[in-house]
């Protein structure tokens, strides 16, 4: 199955609702999504693990947050998947190290369901933006480091209104979602990465 879409229908119809956003180390209140296997997420002290074996599964919670909000985040990211000659722009390269979604539900269902997916990525500069390869609902940022080490932390922060008014060309009124994911199904590759102080300001 697509990985963005069915990110999207998770989001939409099966997600764990909460009022604030819960700490990445209380995995009871998250919601995990399989697309290809199970990539494997464990609690390692305050971050949480995220690992792929040729595996695609994101862990999400429906909130509703109004705009102008941040959203904030640090990671790692140990081992990125081997692309081989694909491009992260193709389906065939469409892994990566960590992924972390913010979604906006549309007013007729998964068909006006809109997504930014901020992305690792070994090929794209810093806040280059491109559209999924699956769909033109979906725009991907690269938010890794210009100087990006494996096994290095990062923080990361992102004004959540501003990105969508460049992705979409439109004001952002709330989001309804946020998740986060490590994959590496379409290359049949491994990857592995840490998420900590997920939050939103």
């Amino acid at each position: 199955m697509n990985k963005t879409l069915a990110l999207l229908t998770m989001i939409w119809a099966a997600m764990t609702q909460a009022s604030e956003l819960p700490p990445l180390t209380a995995l009871d209140q998250w919601s995990e999504q399989s697309f290809v296997g199970q990539s494997e997420y464990q609690v390692d002290g305050d971050s949480l693990v995220g690992t792929a074996n040729a595996t695609a599964s994101a862990l999400g919670v429906e909130v509703r947050v109004p705009a102008g909000a941040k959203l904030a985040w640090r990671w790692s990211v140990e081992q990125l998947p081997d692309l081989g000659q694909a491009s992260e722009q193709s389906k065939q390269g469409d892994d990566f190290g960590a992924r972390v979604y913010v979604v906006r539900k549309g007013a007729f269902g998964l068909l006006s369901t809109r997504s930014l997916v901020y992305v690792w990525s070994q090929s794209k500069a810093p806040g280059e933006m491109w559209q999924s390869p699956y769909t033109g609902k979906v725009m991907m940022i690269a938010v890794q480091p210009d100087a990006a080490e494996l096994g290095q932390w990062h923080s990361v922060e992102r004004d959540i209104s501003k990105d969508w008014q460049q992705a979409f060309g439109e004001e952002l009124d709330r989001i309804d979602g946020v998740a986060f994911m490590v994959d590496a199904d379409n290359t049949q590759t491994q990857a592995r990465a840490r998420f900590a102080e997920l939050e939103l300001r």
